[in-house]
């Protein structure tokens, strides 16, 4: 920030920025556990055994995961962006520590970023003294909002550079920065948030900035240096930042045009709308309950409290979305921010800005049908509600779900109110500045830390053992042919309730049982627990569209469909269903604890020849999106129904086996003394697959259905082998090398800039 002068209390400075981060880290030093993890939700189920994948990748192949061979049947890895594959904190993180302590260290300097951030803004954007600004500032990320999100670690680590964002571009509205250390620092920190994994959060502290400049421009419209030289700095920092992170952004909008999310769904766009009632809990934080009740509420004897209607009453607070609590103290000490005169312009608008966000995180909840019959029992239905407003001026938030989250940005104005006030209340004390301070800077902290005690990052579960079940089982170098499924007797409401929840917090181990279970709420069909996220992040995976959802009805059977499972290159189901032995013979050598293993006779591997497969329509095993739903128009034409299916010529063709050079590679090979003829492999349709001939050209692989693509025959692609003939089939997007060409121009506009000063100023 060259345009900052330093000062003499520069020192003192730093020092205020640190404690800042201390308040935080004590906060949650819980997770300081080294041996633990948090115990529940994705923390567990998703974002840690990716971690795994990127780590075995990475840091001991030296490859960039492009695709996941584990999820379903292979997904793309770096373009499902909440993976965060290429953010560089979690480079250095997951070098040196292993996953379940990198995630926990991770959120702590994400939280503390987060305090430092907003203290930046109170004291060096907004000009609070010294006590408001570091107590607010540890105050920031001690929020419920950040209480519930514990386990979404991109959503964490995406909120906590909106404080630092937003002071960037206040003070450059200020001309306070210059237009050359604008842009570099706010297309940095842009970048980097972006690349944490969660867009949604970076939209919403975007969105916040816009407002802002919305208000300065309002107050300097007629100042046409500041219009053109504002217009400038925003212009250069938006081209750095999508320079940047091209590389992620690319592949990501080419999977969005795969995803459930390009139909822009209103129903999907308000999904987990906020009650109104639990605004309440700005009051009494457990009002819906805490997360340790789990999804439904219990009393005093942990027994689920009922409806009317005799229905286990949901607990709403377990939903991360809804944390609106900051404090009592907070909500007094932004009322006393009117009380002063000089700032009581901002605080009205800071005011102001609460409602709109209070009001957007409402969602569906604002349609008067819904407000006049008072009735929010239910989640709402499109209509015509404020959220749907809002997504029709800003059509790129029509891919994001969840409004509740914007609330967030509620929490940020009322923190910042309640400096303001701090600042006045400190003006009246006079003499005694600091031991009001230190009193009141006391209140604001235990009235958060006492009902955070509560929430679930308090209750870390130990990791020793499914470390030792993940690391036999997540190896790259495994075969495509060790494929297994789960079959369960329900659905993710009574698994998550029977398995997840009656196991968590100090009920048993929790990660043991995420790590064994395979990832049961979501039936997911991979040799180890690995899955991109039900509906998570930018863009779901396609593979929703095919395999495991469309396939839900045949696995209520107690009989399932060896042939089609062998179709699909499924080896093993793990089951807690009464397999017949004499279909499916017990594999005790792959069970995993809690999930005993069956051999799938039938098996083929995941690749196999062509011959014999005429007759089989395998466009039928495309289905839809989520589960239960109907086939999506231009990937099936009619309704999933299997029954068993005649044993085809291809059981008897010669065993082809497939293994995984790197995670982005597949090598099939054929048994000696077999001729080449086209094979066929089984899966997952996205772009960027193609096969490698003998002289190292490359080909597209033809794809017939969502799950099934064509192995060339002699007259085409083929390779030789030390055992005979056979594939190599590598991805390669198209998408991820050009992104990689704009990144490094990014990079080298970046060092024009810089090395520039009197160009750019």
């Amino acid at each position: 920030m060259e345009a900052i002068s330093p000062s003499h209390a520069e020192p003192i400075r730093r020092f205020e920025a640190v404690a800042c981060a201390l308040l935080a880290v004590v906060f949650y030093a819980p997770l300081l556990r080294l041996d633990a993890m948090q115990s529940g939700g994705d923390a567990a189920n998703l974002f840690w055994p990716v971690k795994f994948l990127l780590t075995e990748s990475i840091f001991h192949r030296g490859v960039v995961p492009l695709w996941n061979p584990w999820s379903f049947m292979g997904a793309p890895l770096l373009a499902s962006l909440q993976h965060a594959v290429l953010y560089p904190p979690d480079w250095l993180l997951y070098g040196f520590l292993p996953p379940h302590m990198a995630m926990n260290i991770g959120n702590l300097l994400h939280l503390s970023l987060a305090a430092v951030g907003t203290w930046v803004w109170l004291r060096v954007a907004l000009g609070c003294t010294r006590w408001p600004s570091v107590v607010l500032g540890g105050v920031f990320p001690c929020v419920a909002w950040f209480w519930g999100h514990q386990e979404h670690i991109n959503q964490v680590a995406a909120a906590s550079y909106i404080p630092l964002l937003t002071a960037l571009g206040w003070l450059f509205l200020l001309r306070r920065l210059s237009i050359r250390a604008f842009a570099l620092s706010y297309a940095g920190c842009s970048a980097l948030q972006f690349l944490t994994g969660h867009p949604q959060e970076a939209f919403y502290g975007h969105l916040l900035m816009a407002l802002l400049g919305l208000y300065a421009l309002a107050k300097h419209r007629r100042d046409r240096a500041w219009l053109l030289r504002t217009a400038s700095g925003v212009a250069l920092a938006g081209v750095l930042t999508g320079l940047l992170v091209a590389v992620q952004l690319l592949p990501t909008l080419e999977l969005n045009k795969d995803s459930r999310r390009q139909f822009r769904d209103p129903l999907y766009a308000i999904s987990f709308s906020m009650p109104p009632d639990v605004l309440l809990t700005h009051l009494i934080p457990h009002r819906e309950g805490s997360f340790r009740d789990g999804y439904f509420l219990k009393d005093a004897d942990g027994n689920p409290v009922l409806d009317e209607a005799g229905n286990p009453g949901w607990n709403r607070r377990a939903f991360g979305e809804y944390g609106v609590h900051v404090g009592v103290p907070v909500l007094v000490l932004a009322l006393l921010a009117f009380a002063d005169t000089r700032r009581r312009r901002a605080a009205l608008g800071l005011a102001c800005l609460y409602v709109l966000f209070a009001a957007l995180a409402l969602g569906g909840n604002t349609d008067p049908r819904r407000i006049l019959a008072l009735d929010f029992t239910e989640f709402p239905q499109p209509g015509y509600s404020l959220h749907e407003l809002f997504l029709g001026i800003l059509p790129p938030a029509q891919g994001f779900r969840v409004p509740a989250r914007i609330i967030l940005l509620g929490s940020f104005a009322l923190v910042t109110m309640a400096a303001f006030g701090f600042d006045w209340l400190l003006s009246r004390a006079a003499s005694r500045r600091i031991h009001v301070a230190v009193a009141v800077g006391l209140v604001v902290y235990t009235a958060l830390w006492l009902p955070a005690r509560k929430e679930k990052f308090n209750y870390p579960a130990e990791v020793e053992e499914p470390l030792l079940v993940l690391n036999t089982v997540t190896r790259p170098e495994a075969s495509l042919d060790d494929r297994g499924t789960r079959l369960t007797l329900s659905d993710d409401d009574s698994l998550v309730r029977e398995r997840h929840l009656e196991t968590t917090f100090g009920r048993g181990n929790p990660i043991t049982w995420r790590a064994a279970s395979l990832q049961p709420h979501l039936n997911v069909m991979a040799r180890v627990p690995m899955v991109d996220g039900y509906e998570e992040g930018l863009v779901p995976t396609a593979r929703f569209k095919d395999f495991q959802h469309a396939f839900n009805r045949n696995f209520r059977q107690f009989q399932p469909d060896a042939e089609l499972l062998a179709l699909l290159g499924v080896s093993h189901i793990f089951a807690e269903l009464p397999v017949d032995p004499n279909a499916f013979p017990p594999d005790e050598a792959a069970s995993l604890p809690g999930a005993p293993a069956f051999r799938n006779p039938l098996a083929k591997g995941a690749a196999f020849f062509r011959e014999g497969t005429g007759d089989i329509d395998f466009s039928r095993i495309d289905g839809p999106f989520w589960r239960g739903g109907e086939p999506l128009t231009g990937y099936a034409t009619e309704q999933v129904s299997f029954g068993q299916l005649d044993r085809p010529q291809w059981l008897a063709a010669p065993r082809l086996t497939t293994t995984l050079p790197t995670v982005n590679s597949i090598r099939i090979d054929s048994p000696p003394g077999t001729s080449m003829r086209e094979g066929l492999i089984a899966l997952g349709w996205y772009r960027g697959w193609v096969v490698e001939s003998g002289d190292g050209s490359t080909a597209p692989i033809e794809f017939i259905s969502a799950v099934h693509g064509v192995l060339p025959g002699p007259a085409s692609r083929q390779v030789s082998t030390e055992s005979g003939p056979g594939w190599l089939l590598l991805y390669r997007p198209f998408s991820y090398r050009a992104g990689l060409f704009l990144t490094a121009l990014g990079f080298g506009l970046a060092g024009f800039v810089l090395g520039n000063r009197r160009r750019v100023r």
